[in-house]
């Protein structure tokens, strides 16, 4: 695996599925600002939406998120947006994922993320829930954006990359030391 991170404000992102799955996704694409973001709820299991099919391979979107679908419900849905060229998450069904999604925590512009490639996402969120209460509690988000503007702060004066670096791992220091 390899972790990257996403622009998702322009990039068209296609969410389909169902229940607290999809609920689940929805909010993290939209906490994350999806903008270009097209919504697919589908109704009861077996009864799918076969007009997102053409939609899917058409290449219309460059990711594609399917939840709560068992695999069978799903392939057809990947295979339609593979065919379309989007990198591909079917929630849970690991065959059919081109990524994963890891467990995450913002604290301000802060983001920490917590993964096991796929393989045991309840122990991510363990660990992220323990670093979110015991490690980088909620108010540390204000101190994060603090840090964040004394860097932008910093680079208009002209400051080497090297000690605007500096500044930052002394402020951070600083927090830790307080904490």
């Amino acid at each position: 695996m390899l972790p990257l991170m996403l622009d998702v404000e322009t990039l068209p992102i296609a969410l389909a599925g169902r229940g607290e799955a999809y609920d689940k996704r929805l909010t993290l694409l939209t906490e994350a600002g999806a903008g270009a973001l097209d919504l697919y709820a589908l109704p009861q299991e077996g009864a799918g939406d076969p007009s997102l099919l053409p939609r899917l391979s058409a290449g219309t979107y460059r990711v594609v998120y399917i939840a709560g679908l068992g695999e069978d419900e799903a392939r057809p849905y990947y295979t339609a947006a593979k065919a379309g060229g989007a990198f591909v998450n079917v929630e849970d069904v690991k065959p059919l994922c081109d990524f994963h999604v890891p467990s995450l925590m913002r604290r301000g512009p802060v983001m920490i993320t917590v993964s096991s490639d796929g393989q045991a996402a309840g122990l991510s969120k363990a660990i992220t829930q323990h670093l979110g209460t015991h490690v980088f509690p909620p108010a540390w988000g204000k101190s994060f954006e603090d840090l964040v503007a004394l860097r932008a702060r910093l680079k208009a004066e002209g400051v080497s990359f090297a000690d605007v670096a500096k500044a930052l791992r002394d402020g951070f220091s600083g927090l830790v030391g307080k904490g």
